[in-house]
């Protein structure tokens, strides 16, 4: 009876240590980050903030400006895209990533101007799958950009949205209908 008791105080004191580290963590975590950290599955942790519905204030979860390939730049320009390598820490994803450059803006000045393949990512709840619903901004595939289209109404559904920047015009476009430019870059 004696090792019973012994067991029972040790998976006791077990789960008091798990739970205190627990708080601890949670504690130092909530003091670091402002805003919620979600982790993607094979490349890794994204931190985002908290916004509001437009009609009933209902909270959104929001991820900014989230990397879903390499620049399209050097090698890479006019080719498909190239998945995003894993990033280590925390991403920033708290704040709107650059358009793609358009007919307007397409400058040789700017090294990143092209590293513009980001998703933005909004939901009401993060712990629910949610029908997703994924919106490709308008502009003739010329102009625009996802930040110009926010989830404050959408999201008064329970869906998660996902809006995504592409490269446009002759950058995400062009074809010489051979191998080294074979076109539409920007639909793969």
């Amino acid at each position: 009876m004696g090792n019973l008791r012994q067991s029972h105080f040790i998976v006791h004191q077990s789960a008091f240590l798990v739970l205190s580290i627990a708080m601890i963590l949670q504690t130092v975590y909530a003091a670091d980050h402002r805003g919620p950290v979600v982790g993607i599955k094979g490349l890794g942790l994204v931190e985002g903030t908290i916004g509001q519905t437009a009609w009933t204030g209902r909270p959104i979860y929001q991820f900014f400006n989230v990397k879903y390939a390499e620049a399209p730049v050097g090698d890479l320009r006019f080719r498909a895209p190239v998945s995003v390598l894993p990033w280590e820490g925390i991403m920033n994803a708290t704040a709107p990533g650059r358009a793609c450059p358009q007919s307007r803006t397409i400058s040789t000045d700017d090294p990143n101007a092209e590293d513009c393949l980001t998703l933005s990512v909004y939901s009401n709840d993060l712990t629910k799958n949610r029908p997703v619903m994924l919106y490709v901004h308008g502009g003739a595939f010329v102009v625009g950009s996802a930040e110009r289209f926010g989830p404050g109404y959408l999201l008064e559904k329970d869906i998660v949205l996902v809006v995504i920047q592409y490269r446009l015009g002759t950058l995400g476009f062009l074809s010489t209908g051979t191998e080294a430019i074979p076109g539409n870059a920007a639909m793969f």
